[in-house]
């Protein structure tokens, strides 16, 4: 369960303008580590050498993905057209941090926001990918380091919390 990647000593980074949940951190990672240990793993073809660590992003992989991102970048880019525009720009994706990273302070703040606020909504909605659980009990029974990196501080908030 998620709270095991929590146990033993945290380390915690932690930067920028936005740390106190407000609005995302601006192209930065929270990082909350367990303890340090090793295990092997190895390609098909390869000598084995010891698996370092494991690094998560909560999105997709520790949680199933409850934002709807396109709604999001519609409103944070000002409507369909603006979205599209990105979409065709970006090969069919877009990274709304560089998208609104030239944009007036005011304008990026308002941005923030809206990022933020869906974010939150997510929260609300929040489920546990199925099998984390089980990858966790796995990577503590194998004594592998993991790190959790998630791009906004209520995240952090809320793995402490568990």
């Amino acid at each position: 369960m998620l709270p095991r990647l929590l146990n033993g000593p945290h380390r915690l980074l932690l930067g920028g303008p936005h740390a106190s949940g407000a609005a995302p951190l601006h192209r930065r990672r929270v990082l909350a580590g367990r303890r340090a240990m090793s295990a092997s793993a190895s390609p098909a073809s390869g000598p084995r050498r010891p698996l370092r660590g494991v690094v998560f992003d909560m999105d997709g992989t520790l949680t199933v993905p409850v934002i709807d991102f396109p709604a999001m970048y519609r409103e944070v880019l000002g409507g369909d057209a603006a979205y599209a525009a990105a979409r065709g720009s970006g090969g069919g994706s877009v990274d709304i941090l560089h998208c609104i990273e030239d944009w007036a302070p005011d304008k990026q703040r308002h941005a923030y926001e809206v990022i933020a606020r869906f974010e939150r909504e997510g929260l609300d909605r929040l489920q546990i990918m199925p099998g984390a659980s089980e990858l966790c009990g796995f990577l503590d029974a194998k004594q592998i380091r993991s790190v959790l990196a998630a791009s906004t501080s209520w995240k952090m908030e809320l793995l402490s919390s568990l």
